[in-house]
Protein backbone atom coordinates (compact mmCIF):
# COMPACT_ATOMS: atom_id res chain seq x y z
CA UNK A 1 0.00 0.00 0.00
CA UNK A 2 2.87 2.38 0.74
CA UNK A 3 4.34 1.92 -2.72
CA UNK A 4 1.02 2.81 -4.34
CA UNK A 5 0.67 5.88 -2.13
CA UNK A 6 4.19 6.99 -3.08
CA UNK A 7 3.36 6.71 -6.80
CA UNK A 8 0.26 8.82 -6.16
CA UNK A 9 2.20 11.46 -4.22
CA UNK A 10 4.87 11.60 -6.93
CA UNK A 11 2.23 11.90 -9.68
CA UNK A 12 0.53 14.78 -7.87
CA UNK A 13 3.89 16.50 -7.33
CA UNK A 14 4.79 16.41 -11.03
CA UNK A 15 1.23 16.91 -12.29
CA UNK A 16 1.03 13.53 -14.03
CA UNK A 17 -1.35 10.62 -13.61
CA UNK A 18 0.28 7.46 -12.27
CA UNK A 19 -0.48 5.69 -15.57
CA UNK A 20 1.74 8.21 -17.41
CA UNK A 21 4.53 7.68 -14.89
CA UNK A 22 4.36 3.96 -15.52
CA UNK A 23 4.60 4.26 -19.29
CA UNK A 24 1.10 5.25 -20.35
CA UNK A 25 -2.32 3.68 -20.48
CA UNK A 26 -2.11 0.23 -22.02
CA UNK A 27 -5.83 -0.54 -22.07
CA UNK A 28 -9.08 1.16 -21.19
CA UNK A 29 -10.61 -1.86 -19.46
CA UNK A 30 -9.22 -4.78 -17.49
CA UNK A 31 -10.81 -8.10 -16.70
CA UNK A 32 -11.96 -8.58 -13.12
CA UNK A 33 -13.76 -11.23 -11.16
CA UNK A 34 -16.03 -10.95 -8.14
CA UNK A 35 -14.27 -12.62 -5.23
CA UNK A 36 -16.25 -14.30 -2.49
CA UNK A 37 -19.88 -15.21 -2.16
CA UNK A 38 -20.64 -14.48 1.52
CA UNK A 39 -24.12 -15.98 1.70
CA UNK A 40 -24.92 -18.30 4.62
CA UNK A 41 -26.45 -21.01 2.43
CA UNK A 42 -25.72 -22.39 -1.01
CA UNK A 43 -29.01 -20.94 -2.26
CA UNK A 44 -27.97 -17.47 -1.02
CA UNK A 45 -24.54 -17.79 -2.64
CA UNK A 46 -26.10 -18.82 -5.94
CA UNK A 47 -28.48 -15.86 -5.80
CA UNK A 48 -25.58 -13.52 -5.03
CA UNK A 49 -23.61 -14.97 -7.95
CA UNK A 50 -26.58 -14.44 -10.27
CA UNK A 51 -26.89 -10.83 -9.11
CA UNK A 52 -23.18 -10.23 -9.75
CA UNK A 53 -23.51 -11.65 -13.26
CA UNK A 54 -26.55 -9.40 -13.81
CA UNK A 55 -24.35 -6.44 -12.78
CA UNK A 56 -21.82 -7.33 -15.48
CA UNK A 57 -19.34 -9.73 -13.90
CA UNK A 58 -18.50 -12.65 -16.15
CA UNK A 59 -16.24 -14.32 -13.59
CA UNK A 60 -16.86 -15.30 -9.96
CA UNK A 61 -14.60 -16.86 -7.29
CA UNK A 62 -16.06 -18.68 -4.32
CA UNK A 63 -14.33 -19.64 -1.08
CA UNK A 64 -14.15 -23.31 -0.17
CA UNK A 65 -14.22 -22.47 3.55
CA UNK A 66 -17.91 -21.60 3.31
CA UNK A 67 -18.87 -24.51 1.03
CA UNK A 68 -20.74 -26.34 3.76
CA UNK A 69 -22.52 -28.55 1.23
CA UNK A 70 -19.16 -29.58 -0.21
CA UNK A 71 -16.78 -27.89 -2.60
CA UNK A 72 -17.66 -30.06 -5.60
CA UNK A 73 -21.39 -29.70 -4.88
CA UNK A 74 -21.02 -25.92 -4.78
CA UNK A 75 -19.03 -25.84 -8.02
CA UNK A 76 -21.65 -28.00 -9.71
CA UNK A 77 -24.55 -25.89 -8.39
CA UNK A 78 -22.89 -22.64 -9.48
CA UNK A 79 -22.12 -24.02 -12.94
CA UNK A 80 -25.69 -25.25 -13.36
CA UNK A 81 -27.11 -21.91 -12.16
CA UNK A 82 -24.76 -19.63 -14.11
CA UNK A 83 -24.18 -21.63 -17.28
CA UNK A 84 -21.03 -22.22 -19.31
CA UNK A 85 -20.38 -18.55 -20.21
CA UNK A 86 -19.52 -17.50 -16.63
CA UNK A 87 -16.01 -18.26 -15.43
CA UNK A 88 -16.10 -19.81 -11.95
CA UNK A 89 -12.99 -20.07 -9.78
CA UNK A 90 -12.57 -21.63 -6.35
CA UNK A 91 -10.23 -20.60 -3.55
CA UNK A 92 -9.25 -23.69 -1.55
CA UNK A 93 -7.44 -21.62 1.10
CA UNK A 94 -4.42 -23.94 1.37
CA UNK A 95 -6.54 -26.65 3.01
CA UNK A 96 -5.17 -29.75 1.28
CA UNK A 97 -2.11 -31.89 0.78
CA UNK A 98 -1.06 -32.78 -2.77
CA UNK A 99 -3.04 -36.03 -3.03
CA UNK A 100 -6.24 -34.46 -1.70
CA UNK A 101 -5.80 -31.41 -3.91
CA UNK A 102 -5.26 -33.50 -7.04
CA UNK A 103 -8.33 -35.63 -6.31
CA UNK A 104 -10.52 -32.59 -5.65
CA UNK A 105 -9.25 -30.64 -8.67
CA UNK A 106 -9.87 -33.69 -10.87
CA UNK A 107 -13.41 -33.87 -9.50
CA UNK A 108 -13.95 -30.14 -10.10
CA UNK A 109 -12.61 -30.37 -13.67
CA UNK A 110 -15.92 -31.68 -15.06
CA UNK A 111 -17.49 -28.27 -14.24
CA UNK A 112 -14.71 -26.34 -16.00
CA UNK A 113 -13.33 -24.12 -13.24
CA UNK A 114 -11.69 -20.91 -14.43
CA UNK A 115 -8.90 -21.62 -11.94
CA UNK A 116 -8.29 -23.17 -8.53
CA UNK A 117 -6.46 -20.96 -6.04
CA UNK A 118 -4.26 -22.05 -3.14
CA UNK A 119 -4.85 -25.81 -3.28
CA UNK A 120 -2.07 -26.85 -0.88
CA UNK A 121 -0.71 -25.79 2.48
CA UNK A 122 1.46 -22.64 2.49
CA UNK A 123 5.17 -23.17 1.93
CA UNK A 124 4.59 -26.67 0.61
CA UNK A 125 6.29 -26.15 -2.74
CA UNK A 126 6.51 -29.86 -3.48
CA UNK A 127 2.79 -30.35 -2.89
CA UNK A 128 1.96 -27.28 -4.99
CA UNK A 129 4.26 -28.43 -7.79
CA UNK A 130 2.68 -31.89 -7.82
CA UNK A 131 -0.85 -30.48 -7.79
CA UNK A 132 -0.06 -28.13 -10.68
CA UNK A 133 1.68 -30.76 -12.79
CA UNK A 134 -0.95 -33.46 -12.32
CA UNK A 135 -3.96 -31.26 -12.83
CA UNK A 136 -5.63 -30.20 -16.05
CA UNK A 137 -7.06 -27.17 -14.23
CA UNK A 138 -5.26 -23.82 -14.00
CA UNK A 139 -3.94 -23.40 -10.43
CA UNK A 140 -2.77 -20.31 -8.53
CA UNK A 141 -0.75 -20.28 -5.29
CA UNK A 142 -2.96 -17.58 -3.79
CA UNK A 143 -2.60 -13.93 -2.95
CA UNK A 144 -0.10 -14.10 -0.13
CA UNK A 145 2.95 -12.33 -1.56
CA UNK A 146 5.42 -14.18 0.64
CA UNK A 147 3.80 -17.52 -0.18
CA UNK A 148 3.74 -16.77 -3.92
CA UNK A 149 7.40 -15.69 -3.88
CA UNK A 150 8.42 -18.83 -2.00
CA UNK A 151 6.36 -20.98 -4.35
CA UNK A 152 7.91 -19.44 -7.46
CA UNK A 153 11.42 -19.67 -6.04
CA UNK A 154 10.90 -23.41 -5.64
CA UNK A 155 9.04 -23.94 -8.90
CA UNK A 156 10.14 -24.88 -12.38
CA UNK A 157 7.73 -22.85 -14.47
CA UNK A 158 7.29 -19.06 -14.42
CA UNK A 159 3.99 -17.28 -13.85
CA UNK A 160 1.87 -16.92 -16.96
CA UNK A 161 -0.81 -14.35 -16.15
CA UNK A 162 -3.37 -13.11 -13.69
CA UNK A 163 -3.71 -10.78 -10.77
CA UNK A 164 -2.33 -13.35 -8.38
CA UNK A 165 0.53 -15.38 -9.74
CA UNK A 166 -0.90 -18.25 -11.71
CA UNK A 167 0.82 -21.28 -13.17
CA UNK A 168 -0.24 -24.40 -14.98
Amino acid sequence: AIDIALWDVHGRAVGQPVAALLGGVKRERIAAYASGLPGATLAERIELARSLVARGFDAIKFAAVVSHEGIAAEMRALREALGPQVRIAVDLHWKFGADEAIALIDELARWQPFFVEAPCAPYSSAAEWIARRLSSVFCSPGDSASHAAYWLANSVSPPTSGTSIACR
